[in-house]
């Protein structure tokens, strides 16, 4: 999974330099819009949910480590 697509999945640009709470804030609306609670008649709210999440496991993950330019997946 790129950096560039974790950071537009939460609605972010990839060129700008975001706080551990500006991620947060970011995943918090993507996680309340695709929720499966949110939307119970979509079959695909579970996976699109999984999904913000990891994307913004990776970035957390990425700015705890340094900014190192690498991810998993």
């Amino acid at each position: 999974m790129s950096l560039v697509h974790c950071y537009r999945t939460l609605g972010l640009s990839p060129c700008t330099t975001y706080s551990n709470k500006q991620l947060h804030k970011a995943y918090l609306g993507c996680a309340k819009r695709t929720h499966p609670d949110v939307n119970p008649h979509d079959p695909d709210a579970t996976g699109a949910f999984q999904h913000v999440r990891d994307c913004y496991e990776t970035l957390l993950r990425r700015q705890t480590m340094g900014g190192a330019t690498t991810t998993e997946g």
